[in-house]
């Protein structure tokens, strides 16, 4: 049976390196994914793969950004409301466009109410006495 610190060594070092893996995979996989899009090499014929993935990359960020900077133009709101319409065609799906979904008050995702001190609040200061936080009016 293996000491206690070293269960605990190991389980740390589980933690750090079994994400990398899995993030250096993903990473991997779509890499492979996007260097082998039909047509690329044809386009890009002179360039090194790597370039063309990372020609792919910036490509589709720009795509994301133009999208996102549409979406808040009078035809985004347009998209957005057909978009709704079509997903409201799917059964067991409704759209509300411009509402957000009720939450429930026992939700542990729903806010709590906020509390506010009263204005005339005590604070005590570092000599023990009490003052209060209410700025003072003088005539």
């Amino acid at each position: 049976m293996l000491p206690s610190s070293w269960k605990r060594d190991i389980a740390s070092g589980l933690v750090i390196v079994v994400p990398l893996l899995v993030v250096a995979y993903v990473i991997a996989v779509v890499y492979r994914a996007l260097a082998s899009i039909p047509y690329l090499d044809t386009v890009l014929k002179t360039e090194d793969p790597v370039l063309q993935v990372g020609i792919v990359l910036v490509l589709f960020a720009l795509l994301v950004i133009s999208v996102g900077y549409l979406m808040r133009t009078t035809l985004g709101d347009l998209l957005e409301t057909a978009l709704d319409k079509l997903m409201n065609q799917v059964p067991g799906l409704r759209a509300r466009p411009g509402r957000r979904p009720p939450t429930d008050a026992t939700s542990s995702f729903s806010r709590r109410p906020r509390t506010s001190r009263p204005a005339t609040w005590s604070r005590s200061t570092p000599t023990g006495t009490s003052r209060s936080t209410r700025a003072s009016r003088t005539p």
